[in-house]
C-alpha cells in the first residue's frame, strides 16, 4: 500500500484517489494522457458533484421535504457559495458532509446503528466531520434514551482503530507524541495556520460572509481585463437567480407532526455545528475551508424560523444562485484564475524540473558544515510551503520554491502570506513563469551565495 495515500485529515479521501480513481484512469490510458496528478483530481472533483446531489438530497430529507417536492430552504443551502465551490473541487469536504447529514437523516428516524455507522465513515472521510459527530450526539443527549445513544458511539469505535492502523503503517516510531502530531498533523505542520489578532478576526468575518456569496480580490483585475465576459457572466446570473425565485414560489415547507418530531433533533445539531464551526474558523484564521458549511448548519438550526421568513428566503436563494453563479462558477471556470492547472499540466511532463524533487517537510535547509543557509518554518510557512529539494534535505544545494505572485486583493491569501522575496542569504533564478488573473505563479531556483 501506498502510504503517501493515507493522509490522516482525510484518510478515506486519499485511498480512493489512490486506490480507485488512480488505476481505474490508468487502465483506461487517461491517466497518462491528461497528467497524473491533475487526472485524478478532475475525476475526485467530478465525483464531489455527484456527493453535492446526495448532500441536497439528504438535507432535503431532514428539512421535511419530498423526493418530488423540494423544500423551499434547500434552494438556500444549495445556492450557498460554501458548498458550491466545493462540488466542482477535488478536495474533501462534500462527502463528509453527505455522510454526517445522512447520519442526521437516521437519528431523527430512530435509525441509530445507521446514524453512527453513517458518521464513522464522515469521520475518515476528514476530520473536520467531528464537529458535525459531535453536534449529533448532543442533540441524542437530550431526545434519544442510553441505549440508542450506546447504539450511535458504537460503530464510532472504528474511527479510532482506523487511526491506529494507518499510523502503524506510516510511522516508524510510535510514541504517544508522535502519535499527536500524526492526529493533529495540518495544526502542527503549518498546513493549518492559527493566530488571534483584529486582522483575522476581519478576515474570519469576511469567510463567513463568503460561506454564502463569493467575494473575492479577482473581482478588481476580472472587470479590467475582461468587462465583457464578466457582463455576460452576470446577465447568465441574473437569469437562474430569476429562475429559483419563480421556482421555490411553487414550494411550501412540510407541516406534519412527524416532520416536526425530526425537526427538533436536527435543529439541536444544527445549531452546535453552527457554533463549533464559527469558533474553529476563528480559531484558524478564518479559514474558508472550514467555514464552508456555516449556512447548511444554519438552515438547519433555524429551519422554524427561517421557514416564516418566506419572502426573504426566496430572494436570498434567488441572489445566492445568481451572484455566485456569475462570479463564483462561471468566472472561475472559463477564465484562468489560476495558475494551477499549468502547474499541474507542467509536473505531469516526463523531464520536468520538479521530476526528481521532494516537497520539503523539514524545517531546515543547511550544508554539512552549515555552511548553506537556514530556512525557517516561519518562512516556508508564510510563503504557503511549496519548496522541493533533491536528494537529502540538509545536503542539498538547490531547492526549487513555487512562488505566487498575488495581484488580486482583499484576497485571503494575499493578506496572511508574503507577497515574493527570496530567504536571505539566497540567489533566485526564475525557471518558468505561469500568467493568470490573479498574478503570475513563478517557479524558481534558489540557490546559495557562493
Amino acid at each position: 500500500m501506498a502510504t503517501d495515500c493515507l493522509q490522516p485529515h482525510h484518510i478515506l479521501h486519499g485511498l480512493l484517489g489512490c486506490k480507485v480513481w488512480g488505476p481505474l484512469l490508468q487502465k483506461t490510458g487517461l491517466l497518462s494522457s491528461t497528467g497524473g496528478v491533475l487526472a485524478v483530481e478532475q475525476v475526485l472533483a467530478a465525483s464531489n458533484g455527484v456527493g453535492f446531489l446526495f448532500l441536497l438530497f439528504f438535507t432535503n430529507k431532514v428539512l421535511g421535504g419530498q423526493f418530488a417536492r423540494v423544500h423551499p430552504l434547500l434552494w438556500v443551502v444549495a445556492g450557498s457559495w460554501g458548498l458550491l465551490r466545493f462540488s466542482v473541487e477535488y478536495e474533501a469536504y462534500i462527502w463528509p458532509l453527505v455522510f454526517t447529514v445522512a447520519g442526521l437523516y437516521a437519528q431523527s428516524r430512530s435509525r441509530f446503528w445507521g446514524a453512527g455507522i453513517c458518521w464513522a465513515f464522515a469521520l475518515l472521510f476528514h476530520q473536520m466531520a467531528v464537529l458535525w459527530v459531535v453536534a449529533g450526539l448532543a442533540s441524542a443527549l437530550s431526545t434519544a434514551s442510553k441505549p440508542a445513544l450506546a447504539k450511535m458511539i458504537a460503530p464510532l469505535l472504528a474511527v479510532p482503530v482506523c487511526y491506529a492502523v494507518v499510523f502503524y503503517l506510516i510511522q516508524s516510531a510510535a510514541t504517544l507524541p508522535h502519535f499527536t502530531h500524526f492526529l493533529l498533523g495540518e495544526f502542527g505542520n503549518g498546513g493549518v495556520k492559527t493566530a488571534y489578532n483584529l486582522g483575522h478576526i476581519g478576515i474570519w468575518a469576511i469567510s463567513a460572509l463568503r460561506s454564502m456569496v463569493q467575494i473575492h480580490g479577482y473581482f478588481v483585475p476580472a472587470i479590467i481585463e475582461v468587462p465583457k465576459s464578466f457582463g455576460l457572466f452576470l446577465l447568465m446570473g441574473v437569469g437562474a437567480g430569476a429562475l429559483v425565485f419563480m421556482l421555490m414560489g411553487k414550494n411550501r415547507a412540510s407541516t406534519s407532526l412527524r416532520a416536526a418530531a425530526a425537526a427538533g433533533v436536527v435543529q439541536i445539531a444544527g445549531r452546535c455545528a453552527f457554533f463549533g464551526v464559527l469558533l474553529l474558523g476563528l480559531w484558524a484564521q478564518g479559514n474558508a475551508e472550514f467555514m464552508g458549511s456555516l449556512p447548511l448548519a444554519a438552515v438547519l438550526g433555524w429551519q422554524g424560523w427561517l421557514q416564516k421568513k418566506e419572502t426573504l428566503m426566496r430572494w436570498a436563494a434567488a441572489g445566492f444562485f445568481g451572484w455566485n453563479l456569475a462570479t463564483g462558477l462561471l468566472l472561475m471556470h472559463f477564465l484562468q484564475l489560476s495558475a494551477y492547472p499549468a502547474e499541474a499540466a507542467f509536473t505531469s511532463m516526463a523531464g520536468h524540473p520538479l521530476a526528481t524533487y521532494h516537497k520539503l517537510e523539514v524545517v531546515t535547509w543547511a550544508g554539512p558544515q552549515k555552511r548553506r543557509p537556514i530556512i525557517h518554518a516561519q518562512f516556508i510557512t508564510s510563503h504557503g510551503g511549496n519548496f522541493y529539494y533533491k536528494g537529502d534535505s540538509l545536503l542539498a544545494d538547490t531547492l526549487l520554491y513555487l512562488e505566487q505572485m498575488h495581484k488580486a486583493p482583499l484576497s485571503r491569501a494575499s493578506l496572511l502570506e508574503a507577497q515574493s522575496g527570496t530567504p536571505p542569504g539566497l540567489v533566485g533564478r526564475v525557471v518558468v513563469t505561469w500568467p493568470h488573473i490573479g498574478g503570475p505563479t513563478r517557479l524558481v531556483e534558489l540557490r546559495p551565495f557562493k
